[in-house]
């Protein structure tokens, strides 16, 4: 897998990287790891925001090499995990953790899933 056959496929497109928008989604994942960290929170909401961080961030190491999700495209949250190989070069492992993360919160948000305290 490339991010130009990504483009060739329609999963991806090219756009010109936006500094201000990456630095705002850099802030709004700081600000979701935040908020994760607050007492009262259920593991659920925890979860979620941890969740919300990771998306941020790996859809602005997509941005910060110029391309951008096709959003309308089913699965576009298991593309931006999976391209982090490319753009911020993490291992195949901690690719799949967070991938295993989006298994996770697609089980809470679309059946009920429970969170534990450790997860």
């Amino acid at each position: 897998m490339s991010l130009q056959n990504l483009v060739r496929t329609g999963n991806l497109a090219e756009q010109a990287a936006d500094p201000p928008e990456i630095a705002r989604r850099l802030d709004a994942a700081r600000r979701s790891l935040a908020d994760a960290a607050l007492d009262g929170l259920s593991p659920e909401a925890r979860f979620d925001l941890g969740y919300k961080a990771v998306m941020h961030c790996a859809v602005a190491a997509l941005r910060a090499r110029g391309y951008r999700l096709s959003s309308s495209q089913p699965g576009h949250h298991q593309l931006a995990i999976q391209t982090l190989v490319l753009t911020v070069r993490h291992d195949q492992g901690r690719v799949e953790a967070l991938d295993a993360l989006r298994r996770k919160r697609n089980g809470i948000d679309y059946e009920a899933d429970v969170v534990s305290d450790s997860m």
